[in-house]
């Protein structure tokens, strides 16, 4: 005679956690093991209560990441993170064609190269305004504030003006 054992199977409680990485250009890993990229089809991680977590946030465009560890009993719905920008960089020409001496902020280059432009960590939308000066030598000093954004190139035309 057998005697067949039974068993209770407990339902797995599972915890639900929004993730809201800035900027959005992430991989998501979970504990060392790759989700994939942060998106529509990951925005959110489903796990079981009681267990502790660790997520890494990575922006392998520019090398940053961010770990966070999730206690077991931690009670989290979002985990908002925020990784350094990567640099908007910035190229000013300037017409008519001459060797011009531009400031971006406080780097100077010359006209033609191009700029980095550092973006602040608290900007939400990775956007950042900043001054320019372009001067040569027979010309009027022409300055100007120009919007960049994160992880772009962009160019400003500069006329330039003879003094009399």
């Amino acid at each position: 005679v057998r005697i067949a054992r039974v068993t209770k199977v407990l339902p797995v409680v599972v915890r639900q956690i929004e993730l809201v990485p800035t900027p959005k250009a992430v991989t998501i890993w979970l504990n060392d093991r790759k989700l994939g990229d942060y998106g529509p089809d990951l925005r959110q991680l489903s796990l079981p209560l009681g267990t502790a977590a660790t997520v890494t946030f990575r922006n392998d465009a520019c090398c940053f990441e961010k770990v966070v560890q999730i206690a077991a009993r931690q009670q989290i719905q979002t985990l908002r993170v925020k990784l350094p920008w990567k640099p908007a960089r910035l190229k000013v020409e300037v017409s008519p064609a001459v060797e011009a001496d531009v400031q971006v902020g406080a780097v100077v280059t010359r006209a033609g190269q191009l700029a980095a432009v550092p973006i602040p960590a608290y900007s939400e939308d990775g956007e950042e305004e900043v001054d320019i000066k372009v001067s040569a030598a027979g010309y009027a000093t022409v300055s100007r504030k120009v919007k960049v954004r994160a992880n772009t190139v962009a160019t400003q035309r500069v006329e330039l003006k003879k003094l009399p």
